[in-house]
């Protein structure tokens, strides 16, 4: 015969049932939350069919876009100057605009010295062609105070040309000489004695001489 189940065994089996039905479920429901469908997720791993997105596509497509949006601040924090590159960069711009100062200036002496010689030839020609026309001795005399001088006849006081060439002019000439004298053309052309001329300015000099022979030219300093 057999054995009927006691109440107090039924009731166990059924809540037995009942718990595990209620695992299953929960199992089943983490399940469809975990692999459930998802168009953002399809979109990302471009599994358009299925729109599933394992937990391992999810984290290698979460790696690369953290590093894209870090590594670029990274290189604009490290982009840039330090204090000492500064000093450097200025202290080497400040060595070159010294030295383009420098050359400028001794330039700028060399060239007011080479257009006071230069008229100073312009001169000394016209006064020669002076004496010649007129028949006539014609001088030029030389101001070493006021670094000028002035072209007229030996004989009577007729001025024809007065030049300066110091400080208040544009040339601006520190030194000017005459050496021996003074220069002196006869209406031939020639000259009285050979005569040598000394312009100078800032320690850059240019030498004019006329020879006896009425010759004149430029050279440079010793």
């Amino acid at each position: 015969m057999r054995n009927s189940p006691t109440p107090n065994s039924r009731s166990g089996t059924c809540s037995e049932t009942a718990s595990t039905q209620q695992f299953r479920l929960y199992r089943l429901y983490r399940l469809y939350r975990l692999y459930r469908p998802s168009r953002r997720n399809s979109v990302l791993t471009g599994d358009r069919t299925t729109g599933y997105l394992l937990p391992h596509m999810s984290l290698k497509w979460s790696r690369p876009s953290l590093r894209r949006h870090t590594r670029p601040s990274i290189a604009v924090r490290s982009a840039g100057f330090s204090m000492i590159e500064l000093v450097i960069v200025l202290a080497l711009v400040g060595v070159l605009v010294s030295v383009a100062v420098f050359r400028s200036g001794s330039q700028l002496d060399r060239t007011k010295v080479q257009r006071a010689a230069t008229m100073l030839v312009a001169d000394l020609q016209y006064a020669q062609l002076q004496a010649v026309r007129l028949r006539t001795p014609v001088v030029l005399l030389v101001d070493g105070t006021t670094r000028g001088y002035l072209i007229r006849e030996r004989d009577t006081p007729t001025v024809h040309r007065e030049r300066q060439l110091g400080s208040a002019t544009d040339f601006d000439l520190d030194f000017l000489s005459a050496n021996p004298g003074d220069v002196e053309f006869f209406p031939n052309g020639v000259a009285r004695e050979g005569t040598l001329f000394t312009l100078r300015r800032r320690g850059y000099e240019r030498q004019v001489r006329v020879t006896r022979a009425g010759q004149v030219r430029i050279q440079n300093g010793p």
